[in-house]
């Protein structure tokens, strides 16, 4: 089973050092999503892993990837419960993003 762990975090450390050479910012949303979300929150810890997650989060909404943005939000969410953090913090720092979905989506 270790084995595993240390498959995942070195392909995640390879698809991370891919799109250190500027892949489109859709592709990177995606991307990071991946590695951050699924795959490196096994082996570091989730202080950072929430960090990278929001980061990507931001920048997919920067770019207009809602539906894609919404993935790491909800993986960062998740780890702000686990943490005990209060998510109404979380969500205040995401509420003018959710407004300008609903006036584009609606």
């Amino acid at each position: 089973m270790r084995q595993d762990y240390i498959g995942g975090k070195y392909w995640a450390a390879v698809a991370l050092e891919i799109l250190k050479q500027a892949p489109p910012a859709s592709i990177t949303v995606r991307a990071n999503w991946i590695v951050h979300g699924l795959v490196m929150v096994w082996s570091v810890s989730l202080k950072e892993t929430k960090r990278k997650l929001f980061d990507t989060y931001q920048l997919g909404m920067k770019i207009g990837a809602f539906s894609t943005s919404m993935y790491p939000l909800c993986f960062c969410s998740r780890i702000a419960l686990l943490e005990g953090e209060n998510l109404t913090l979380l969500s205040h720092s995401c509420l003018e993003d959710l407004k300008m979905m609903v006036s584009i989506l609606y």
